[in-house]
């Protein structure tokens, strides 16, 4: 019995050590951020986000905090974290789909599924939709467009969904 309390205290000892390593070491301090998946998002808006994270331990960075930075960038729907060890965040982003688009004085405004304001774009390519007579009262980008008849802008939105990929 007295031989296996040694023995289990001996590997207490070296589990608090090698956490103590891992832990102090900088072999583990993140020194490579990975996005995959843009294709609209400003690339250095995400860096820019993602900074304050280089130098920082891999197992001591609070994943769902950049999860949810990264996402409340308008054009980002989701993101996905994965840690490479030793060094690396690996970022997966799924980007909102453009749906269709409003008029908006000389430029238009790129609308995800639910109305959200994805960017304003200076033009369109000639397979987008458009959607007319939608009168706008607010525009933020990243919130839903307000409008005086929401109804009429959700129906053309659940009706645009049918045309895209």
């Amino acid at each position: 019995m007295k031989k296996i309390l040694k023995l289990l205290f001996f590997a207490v000892i070296i589990s608090v050590i090698i956490l103590v390593f891992i832990l102090q070491t900088s072999l583990f301090d993140i020194a490579n951020i990975e996005l995959i998946g843009l294709k609209k998002a400003d690339k250095d808006d995400i860096i820019k986000l993602l900074d304050i994270y280089q130098g920082q331990n891999i197992f001591l960075v609070k994943t769902d905090e950049i999860k949810a930075s990264i996402s409340a960038i308008p054009q980002v729907k989701e993101a996905t974290i994965v840690r490479k060890l030793p060094n690396t965040l690996i970022i997966k982003i799924i980007e909102n789909k453009a749906i269709a688009y409003v008029k908006y004085m000389n430029s238009y405004l790129e609308l995800g599924e639910k109305g959200n304001i994805i960017r304003i774009v200076p033009s369109l390519s000639d397979k987008a939709i458009i959607l007319k007579g939608i009168k706008i009262n607010e525009v933020a980008i990243g919130e839903r467009i307000k409008t005086q008849d929401q109804f009429a802008l959700l129906e053309g939105l659940e009706f645009a969904k049918k045309f895209i990929d």
